[in-house]
């Protein structure tokens, strides 16, 4: 009998050790690039900061208003960098938000810590990637009160159990690749009944998911067309259209 316990144990062990290593290796991030790297320092026009919670990109000059960012799953959040600097060079606070073990999940109500830290700020919104979209949407649905009413998705959209179909007073705007392997433009499709029917979408043709950053390839992806600076120069302006229209509303 003690055998048999002791097999059962030694059984038990292995299969926790297994487990414990199969989730060691499905949570290793994408990691950022150099250009990435580089897009991390302060510039003429913007300071860059990292601490605990979030990456802030802040203009030197007058604030127009703040945008927050949930990172993709898995993604470090420095490999947004070269989009989140280009944009606050346009005159917008940009804060990314490092989620626990990379997974917007496990941080959806982080943009009202940021909104918190920032009372000189009085318009917002709200952007993510993948997953990070999906938890945006989450977090808005659940918070109706919020001030923000400008949401970007990055490859990204709503779903059946969190919609904002209705809320008129959402401004949605969606980009998304045609060459995305992961958020297909099938699935951006199926999911516009649980967006306002106001919702902008925006293709960039020749993208696919990992453009909207920059880490490298990314398994189950589809093969870009385009290089991802080109990529990135249009979702730049396409993000900072939208948030000019925040600006002006």
């Amino acid at each position: 009998m003690k055998k048999i316990f002791r097999t059962i144990g030694i059984v038990l062990i292995i299969l926790l050790v297994a487990a414990v290593v199969g989730a060691v290796v499905w949570l290793q991030p994408y990691h950022a690039d150099a250009a990435a790297e580089a897009a991390m320092q302060s510039s003429e026009s913007v300071t860059v900061t990292s601490a605990n919670d979030v990456i802030a990109f802040m203009p030197k000059s007058s604030v127009k208003a703040g945008f927050i960012f949930y990172p993709g799953a898995l993604v470090v959040p420095e490999a947004y960098a070269v989009k989140m600097h280009a944009i606050a060079e346009r005159g917008y606070a940009v804060f990314i938000v490092k989620m626990p073990l990379n997974l917007a999940i496990l941080g959806l109500n982080r943009a009202d810590e940021v909104i918190a830290a920032h009372p000189e700020i009085d318009q917002w919104a709200l952007g993510g990637h993948s997953l990070g979209g999906a938890m945006a949407c989450n977090y808005l649905v659940n918070a109706p009160d919020s001030p923000i009413h400008t949401l970007v998705f990055y490859a990204a959209y709503c779903d059946k159990s969190f919609s904002l179909a209705g809320r008129n007073d959402m401004h949605v705007v969606s980009i998304a690749g045609s060459k995305d392997g992961l958020a297909t433009p099938q699935k951006v499709a199926d999911a516009k009944p649980y967006a306002p029917a106001s919702a902008t979408y925006i293709t960039i043709e020749g993208g696919n998911h990992a453009d909207f950053g920059n880490y490298g390839g990314q398994n189950g992806d589809g093969a870009a067309t385009i290089t991802n600076e080109d990529a990135t120069t249009q979702i730049v302006e396409i993000t900072v259209k939208a948030l000019d229209s925040l600006v002006v509303n």
